[in-house]
């Protein structure tokens, strides 16, 4: 049992319905369709986007540590 945590969250990351694409913010690709190329623009969308995704991120760690049996949160603390 040790593995299941990290079975469901990989294979959930692995075979999302979304496209690699449609992971991103509908902000971070404007910001990249409007920078023009620039890289100090780049550069701010990318840190927006990172600051964003891992909201993102931490707030699915709190969802998974809230659903799952207590053997299975110290297996997903120490991954």
């Amino acid at each position: 049992m040790k593995s299941t945590a990290t079975f469901i969250l990989f294979f959930s990351v692995l075979f999302s319905p979304l496209s690699y694409a449609e992971s991103y913010s509908k902000e971070y690709l404007s910001c990249i369709d409007n920078s023009g190329g620039v890289t100090a623009a780049l550069l701010g969308c990318i840190a927006d986007e990172t600051d964003y995704q891992d909201k993102r991120l931490n707030a699915a760690y709190q969802k998974a540590m809230r659903t799952l049996p207590a053997n299975e949160k110290q297996v997903l603390r120490t991954k």
